[in-house]
């Protein structure tokens, strides 16, 4: 049995926070999901 993938696949993870983020800040998410990506 040969199989062929032509193709690729992409997801976006995204995730709840209270505000941004400074610049080099780590902030803790409340929750948040995976959904399907790409253009």
């Amino acid at each position: 049995m040969d199989i062929v993938v032509v193709g690729s696949i992409n997801a976006d993870l995204t995730v709840r926070v209270r505000r941004h983020p400074h610049p080099g800040e780590t902030l803790l998410g409340t929750g948040g999901g995976i959904t399907p990506g790409g253009k």
